[in-house]
């Protein structure tokens, strides 16, 4: 299916738009500004201080985004082709503000404008840079796992914008359990993934191999599949895109990451943008095959039976709206027998937990006894912090797999539950008006959405351990001795604590996800709702004008649902 059949497609849309609800319109407006701009979502996305800002100003040629040693970007930018440069800084109440490229900082960096205080939605540039001259858009977003929660959020919030993904990682952290936890939510709304092993001019090239190795082993143990990780020193190709030194840009890394990456971009973005502007618009299309096999029916009512068929409708669609609240509250005892679920496990492997700390401090202890005191107090407290860190990473990822397991099993119940109710709306207003119901019915699309949230996951680094005090007026050997005894005495209580906050992490992100599924299911029954009843009021006010009228628009109707199952027909084959 080519582009042209794609805006063909939705120029005809567009010419029927008196046929269209407004939920429906709208998603056809999203379609048409996509078409629009023809652009395909670069996004550079990786945990904080990774080196992203500075690997997209390598790929414009120019240090256009600011780079800092602490975390520097707090808000979404995006970089696309313009003749000049320019910066329009759009703020969440929609205002937008024209500012230079030098004043950048003062609007996206956390420096300048902490927790966002400036209230910026996102900076919009333009670059005259070549790689962007072929429809690349470029988005730089802000890292997540640092202090600021708001850059990780603002980072997820965009997720579902993006078409393709440049995953940075560092060599001196490489693959970090935050970085794992954010791959898995982005893999489910990002379906291209390509790997950059960043900040490879610190290490020699036989390090950097053995890096580029383990990033790769690492991920495909996580991923369950062949990938390829790409070194690069970002710095190195800015600073030989400046100087316009080819030689350096090789030793960069750079060259070989544009050839096998933004080259396949390049190639394959027609296809790409293609694909996914395909299955939007096969949904918008069955949206108003169904609207409009319904509104012809009820033409051909008289206004009597029309008025009683609305009525018997309406009511049912009050009982639909009962049983919809109802399943938001199954959802939340769903979320409650889980946490319970949670607490027994932890209340099964609490004894563990403690046994492996006291006996890893206990062996800390035989080793390091004799160290000088003000020594010991140090060294065993960042020792027990360490444990308990380890211990409880451990369990967390292990126990993450289990609340995830039972939250997809909750999921799939409810969307169930939810597909049925669809179902209903759509089958019942079939059977209302007389029309065969064959399944066809709104896709729902929870891919991203209704995931168990992986992305609030609580930093290891906030566990604490109990604080102590000690008289150092005993024998050193002695006094140590008191001081590992008393520590280990307290493991109890330091198990307990540090689970609650494990435990209000995980209550917190499953109540997250129940939210984005509670939104699904009231944004999928009320736009099946609405286009159902717009194409029932719509042929009560073309009845209401006469019958000639009702007989025009039945005809018209019936060519545009002929014409609208040619498109979802060639969408079809376009998608085998």
């Amino acid at each position: 299916m080519s582009a042209n059949i794609l805006s063909e497609t939705i120029e005809y849309l567009e010419s029927i738009r008196t046929y269209i609800d407004s939920a429906t319109a709208s998603g056809l407006e999203t379609l048409k500004e996509k078409m629009k701009k023809d652009y395909f979502n670069l996004a550079i996305l990786g945990q904080q201080k990774r080196g992203k800002s500075t690997l997209v100003n390598a790929i414009l040629g120019q240090p256009v985004l600011p780079m800092a040693v602490t975390p520097a970007t707090s808000v979404i930018t995006v970089v696309e082709y313009g003749a000049e440069p320019t910066v329009t800084i759009i703020h969440k109440n929609g205002l937008r503000r024209e500012v230079t490229v030098g004043e950048l900082a003062d609007y996206i960096t956390e420096e300048r404008n902490p927790n966002n205080e400036k209230q910026v939605a996102i900076a919009h540039i333009t670059f005259p840079s070549r790689l962007l001259g072929r429809g690349i858009r470029l988005v730089d977003t802000p890292g997540v796992g640092s202090i600021f929660e708001h850059n990780t959020q603002t980072a997820y919030g965009y997720l579902p914008h993006i078409d393709a993904a440049l995953f940075v990682f560092s060599v001196d952290t490489p693959v970090a359990v935050e970085e794992i936890r954010y791959l898995r939510d982005v893999r489910e709304q990002v379906p291209m993934i390509y790997f950059v092993l960043n900040k490879t001019d610190f290490y020699s090239d036989h390090d950097v191999k053995r890096l580029v190795d383990f990033t790769r082993a690492a991920l495909e143990k996580e991923l369950g599949q062949s990938v390829d990780v790409y070194p690069l020193s970002a710095l190195m190709a800015l600073e030989a895109q400046v100087a316009q030194d080819p030689q350096k840009l090789e030793e960069s890394g750079f060259a070989v990451l544009e050839e096998a990456v933004l080259g396949y971009f390049y190639t394959h973005r027609d296809r790409l943008l293609e694909v996914a502007l395909r299955n939007k618009l096969g949904n918008l299309l069955l949206q108003v095959s169904t609207s409009l096999r319904v509104e012809r029916q009820a033409l051909e009512l008289p206004v009597e039976e029309l008025r009683a068929k609305i009525a018997s409708y309406a009511e049912f669609l009050r009982i639909v709206d009962r049983e919809t609240r109802d399943v938001a509250v199954l959802l939340d005892g769903e979320v409650e027998r889980i946490l319970e679920d949670l607490d027994k496990k932890f209340e099964k492997d609490r004894s563990s937990l403690e046994k492996t700390l006291a006996l890893m401090l206990e062996n800390w202890y035989q080793q390091n006894q004799g160290l000088k005191t003000r020594f010991f107090i140090k060294a065993i407290e960042q020792e027990a912090l360490t444990n308990l860190t380890s211990v409880f990473e451990r369990w967390r990822q292990e126990t993450d797999k289990e609340v995830a397991r039972e939250f997809e099993e909750a999921q799939n119940r409810f969307l169930s539950r939810l597909d049925d109710i669809i179902s209903r709306i759509l089958g019942k207003a079939c059977e209302v008006f007389g029309i065969d119901y064959t399944g066809e019915r709104f896709r729902v699309d929870v891919t991203g959405r209704s995931e168990f949230y992986y992305k609030v996951g609580l930093d290891p680094l906030m566990l604490e351990i109990s604080p102590r005090t000690f008289s150092g007026l005993l024998p050193r050997r002695l006094l140590n001795r008191i001081i590992w005894q008393g520590m280990a005495k307290d493991i109890p209580q330091d198990v307990d604590r540090n689970y609650g906050r494990i435990r209000y992490d995980f209550l917190n992100r499953l109540r997250q996800s129940a939210l984005a599924l509670k939104s699904l299911l009231k944004e999928e029954t009320e736009r099946a709702k609405q286009a159902v009843n717009a194409s029932i009021e719509q042929a009560v006010e073309i009845k209401g004008k006469g019958e000639q009228d009702a007989v025009e628009r039945k005809a018209e109707i019936e060519k545009h649902i002929e014409k609208i199952h040619a498109y979802l027909a060639e969408l079809k084959r376009a998608a085998s």
